[in-house]
């Protein structure tokens, strides 16, 4: 019984983590690469390198 028992909790750890995992890389990395390509389009904006579109309706 004891080994049934160790063997749920370390298949729900395992899903647990998986999970976390996952909505960690959603909620964050997303966001971040998208905040990160701004600063970087930003700042190549500011060095004169490329020019912002005229008919742009993204952010």
């Amino acid at each position: 019984m004891r080994q049934a028992i160790r063997q749920a909790e370390s298949s729900f750890s395992g899903l647990w983590r998986r999970f976390t995992g996952r909505v960690y890389a959603q909620s964050w990395h997303g966001p971040q690469a998208s905040l990160l390509l701004k600063v970087f389009h930003f700042n190549l904006e500011r060095a004169g390198i490329v020019s912002q579109p005229a008919d742009s309706t993204r952010d």
